[in-house]
């Protein structure tokens, strides 16, 4: 719903930083579960309670968008090639 009261413009900046920003982070993200572990990953990154003010919610965005894809399409990645914002993506399942 909120979406579809936004700009096509607007839309269009909140995906690029979902999909550019956001695959960053779950990059990041991943790597330090690697190095640290399930438990710790899930500390930093994914059981945050507080909210992020400006460009940085779609960092996260993003990466629970990864996450989530990570889950349900295993092996996405090596397909993927960012013409498609993770949201579309999303959509297609």
């Amino acid at each position: 719903v909120r979406r579809a009261m936004l700009t096509e413009e607007t839309r269009g900046v909140e995906d690029y930083y979902d999909t550019a920003e956001g695959t960053a982070r779950y990059v990041e993200a991943r790597i330090y579960e690697f190095q640290k572990g399930e438990e710790a990953f899930t500390g930093r990154y994914i059981g945050k309670d507080e909210y992020e003010e400006g460009a940085a919610k779609y960092y996260t965005s993003g990466m629970l968008k990864c996450c989530l894809l990570d889950r349900v399409v295993p092996g996405w990645q090596e397909e993927y090639d960012f013409s498609v914002s993770l949201t579309e993506l999303l959509r297609k399942l």
